[in-house]
């Protein structure tokens, strides 16, 4: 059900790239609950949403009309939904606001429920609006007096080019309104102009001229800027000053219910056509891309067919030129050694056993060496501390142990950072089953884990057999 259908003529002032900041500022700002929201600015695109609590804001950017639109909605207690739809248009300096509520409402109940934006406040404050044709928008009266009562005249006759309402108070025969004008102005401000009689003969010539459409002895008359519409009449005397009230908001509301301002005026429209844009552009660039995969595939295929023949021959080759650089390399790496031996004599000469990484021999023998339970003051033990002494290495032996106590010691399950940290310290992990196998080195060196424990002491008991074992 729509609530509020307003246009306004924004200052030039306020251009294209001020809409999105002020919408935001104000949402961010307002003191009104039921559009409150809590945010952190995005970089701006020309579709961008937000969510707060129920809350949700939209925005997007028709940039092919130069068209902004902003879209809040919200959920009461009740289970009722609240929309308000702003739309800009900075080539004309036209903004419309619309406000609705889900069709689900009963008849009347809105009444209870409406008030207005604060967004229209925050309009006037910052005089984003300023004037509504030839009226001037403001929180105070218009008042009238012989000296200006053509202002009132020209609403009257439908010449002042305003689209807001003009609510007209004539002061009553004992000299006063039927209700707080200074409240109206206050209440309507960038809704509805208020006008004031100031001058009894106001009243008489105004009554001369228009007859029963003018406003006298304490009555209100409301003027609509649309012929479609008769002027709203309340009589002083016949209500009480909240009937009055209520009776003036009735006629305002029933006008903004009333209103159509025709296309591209609300966030849904503008909302549509953009998101309708984006699909197509969607469709067409995946169709494009498609096209492309397919003419790929065709190109991969051919040239499959026509070279598989030499790929797998490469391949062999390549499998077989591999196997002979290992074994060129194992066999200049004897003979470098027994270079080495024959020039050196050196204590120790390399056997057939390969390194799993650069030093694990030398290392491992200066930890067995180190380790080792001799008789102190026997000529073993002085022997190997004397070799201790003068090989000292940095090994990296201890660094590796404490990286694998820290990947298993509290083992549940093997994760890819894990599995990435153990294979950079040499081991190759399988799956088999429930259980992952760790192989260091080759097959000779294998333990097993479960994929998932719950026993806290299978990671401890892991590191203990790897470290005796394998490091």
């Amino acid at each position: 059900m729509i609530l509020l259908n307003a246009k306004y003529k924004c200052t030039e002032s306020f251009v294209k790239d001020d809409f999105y900041p002020f919408i935001f500022d104000w949402i961010t700002n307002t003191g009104d609950l039921r559009y409150h929201m809590d945010l952190v600015e995005k970089e701006y695109d020309s579709y961008q949403v937000y969510e707060y609590q129920k809350k949700k804001l939209y925005f997007v950017d028709y940039s092919d009309a130069g068209i902004l639109a902003a879209y809040h909605t919200d959920t009461d207690l009740d289970g009722m939904e609240w929309k308000l739809s702003v739309v800009f248009k900075p080539d004309l300096h036209e903004l419309y606001v619309q406000m609705s509520n889900s069709e689900t409402t009963e008849s009347g109940r809105y009444l209870r429920k409406f008030k207005k934006p604060d967004l229209i406040d925050e309009l006037v404050d910052l005089k984003v609006i300023r004037k509504d044709g030839d009226i001037k928008i403001q929180y105070t009266t218009h008042d009238v007096e012989l000296s200006n009562i053509s202002e009132i005249e020209k609403v009257i006759d439908g010449t002042a080019n305003n689209t807001l309402p003009v609510i007209f108070l004539s002061t009553t025969p004992y000299g006063y309104f039927a209700v707080n004008p200074e409240d109206l102005a206050n209440k309507y401000a960038g809704m509805a102009h208020v006008f004031t009689q100031r001058d009894d003969d106001v009243s008489y010539i105004l009554r001369d001229k228009y007859k029963n459409r003018a406003a006298y002895a304490g009555s209100i008359v409301t003027y609509f800027p649309v012929k479609s519409l008769q002027p709203n009449v309340v009589i002083y005397g016949r209500f009480s000053e909240k009937e009055t009230n209520n009776r003036i908001s009735k006629g305002i509301n029933f006008y903004y219910k009333s209103q159509n301002y025709g296309q591209m005026t609300t966030y849904d429209e503008i909302s549509s056509i953009v998101v309708s844009g984006r699909n197509k552009n969607l469709i067409s660039q995946n169709e494009q891309i498609i096209e492309e995969n397919q003419k790929i595939s065709e190109e991969n295929r051919t040239i499959f067919e026509t070279f598989d023949v030499d790929l797998k021959k490469t391949d062999e080759e390549n499998e077989r030129l591999k196997q002979r650089i290992a074994d060129l390399e194992t066999e200049n790496r004897i003979l470098k050694e027994r270079l080495s031996a024959i020039k050196e004599k050196p204590l120790l000469i390399y056997g057939k056993e390969e390194e799993a990484y650069p030093n694990e021999i030398k290392e491992l023998l200066m930890d067995i060496l180190e380790n080792l339970n001799l008789a102190q003051g026997s000529r073993r033990s002085d022997l190997i501390k004397d070799l201790l002494e003068y090989n000292k290495i940095d090994s990296s032996l201890d660094e590796r142990r404490e990286e694998l106590k820290s990947i298993l010691v509290n083992y549940r399950g093997l994760d890819p950072d894990k599995i990435n940290r153990l294979e950079k310290l040499g081991f190759t992990v399988t799956s088999d089953g429930k259980h992952h196998k760790l192989i260091y080195h080759d097959d000779r060196y294998v333990t097993t884990l479960a994929k998932t424990s719950s026993d806290v002491r299978s990671g401890k008991n892991a590191v203990s057999l790897i470290t005796k074992n394998m490091m």
